[in-house]
């Protein structure tokens, strides 16, 4: 999910506008146009990558959802063994 936000400064009327990246397969909670956020991460390129947020104007708190390790691990796993299965049976039948 890619965005931007304003961030304001309260001693000045300067308005920056700030990229904002958040990886993840799935997104729990909602952010909007107009929404007040609070949001820390490493700034990157130019661009703030955060894993979550917090969007003042709704209360909610918005995060990124990553895949487990350990799926990922099981699938890297599964897909090792079918290429030595089909390794194996075309072998046998040379």
């Amino acid at each position: 999910m890619n965005f931007r936000v304003e961030e304001c400064a309260e001693t000045t009327d300067r308005v920056r506008l700030v990229p904002v990246e958040m990886r993840g397969f799935t997104f729990e909670g909602s952010v909007a146009d107009g929404d007040r956020v609070r949001a820390s991460g490493r700034m990157r390129s130019g661009t703030l990558r955060v894993k979550k947020l917090h969007n003042l104007t709704t209360g909610a708190d918005v995060s990124a959802k990553q895949t487990s390790k350990i799926a990922c691990a099981f699938v890297i796993v599964f897909f090792v063994a079918l290429a030595v299965f089909a390794f194996v049976m075309a072998h046998q039948h040379a």
